[in-house]
C-alpha cells in the first residue's frame, strides 16, 4: 500500500488558495490620502502668505464672509482629501447683529457635517474688533467645541493683553483687520494646535522671506 506523502496531505490546492483581499488594500489608500489641512476664514486670515504655510496645508480666504458662505463653500469642497479644517468664522455675523443663538446652529452644523466626512474639526475663537462685542459668539463656539469633540483654537486670548485690552499693534486702523504682527500671532497660534507652518526643509530663500 503506497505510502502517503504527509507534508501535503490535506492541504488545499492551489486552485483553492484565498486570494489576498484587495479591498483591504484599497482601504488602506483612501486613510493615506488624507493628509492635507483646510485653513478657511473671513478676510481675517487675508494677512496669511501660503509660501509661509506646509505644503500639505490649503488656504481659502473669503473677504467679508459669514458662517453661512464659508459653509457654502465646503459644500463645494471636496473634503475627502483633508485631515484638518480649521475654520476662521464669525466675527461679520457678530457686527451684523445675528443672535447668537443662530450662530451656534450654524456652526454646530457644519461641524457635524465635516465630521461625518471623516476630518478633524479646529474651531477659532474669532478676533477681536472694534465694531463689535465678540465675546458671547466665542462662548458659543466653546460650546459646539465641548458637545462635538471639536477642537478650540482660542485665537481670541492671543491677541489680547491678560486684562483683556486688544493689542493695538495686532490690528490695523479699523480695528478689525490684522497687521503682519497680528497675522504672525494669529499663525503661531493656530500652529500650537495642528502644524500649518513650512518646514525648514521645505523652505527656499524665496519663500522664507515671503513668510507669514
Amino acid at each position: 500500500m503506497p505510502v502517503k506523502n504527509l507534508s501535503t496531505a490535506g492541504k488545499p490546492t492551489s486552485p483553492n488558495t484565498v486570494p489576498t483581499e484587495r479591498p483591504a488594500q484599497s482601504s488602506i489608500t483612501k486613510i493615506t490620502e488624507r493628509t492635507k489641512t483646510l485653513l478657511i476664514g473671513s478676510s481675517i486670515v487675508k494677512g496669511i502668505q501660503p509660501p509661509g504655510l506646509s505644503t500639505k496645508v490649503e488656504l481659502v480666504k473669503i473677504s467679508g464672509a459669514k458662517i453661512r458662505d464659508v459653509a457654502q463653500r465646503l459644500n463645494e469642497i471636496d473634503t475627502r482629501h483633508y485631515n484638518d479644517v480649521i475654520i476662521h468664522v464669525g466675527g461679520n455675523d457678530v457686527s451684523d447683529g445675528k443672535q447668537p443663538d443662530a450662530s451656534y446652529r450654524e456652526i454646530l452644523n457644519v461641524t457635524q457635517k465635516l465630521q461625518e466626512q471623516r476630518c478633524k474639526v479646529h474651531l477659532c475663537t474669532v478676533c477681536p474688533r472694534r465694531d463689535a462685542d465678540v465675546s458671547e459668539f466665542n462662548s458659543r463656539v466653546r460650546q459646539v467645541s465641548r458637545e462635538t469633540g471639536a477642537d478650540l483654537i482660542d485665537c481670541y486670548q492671543a491677541l489680547v493683553y491678560g486684562n483683556g485690552d486688544t493689542v493695538i499693534p495686532y490690528f490695523t486702523r479699523d480695528g478689525i483687520h490684522l497687521t503682519e504682527q497680528g497675522s504672525r500671532t494669529l499663525v503661531a497660534t493656530v500652529n500650537s494646535r495642528v502644524h500649518i507652518i513650512r518646514d525648514r526643509d521645505e523652505r527656499n530663500s524665496n519663500s522664507w522671506a515671503c513668510t507669514i
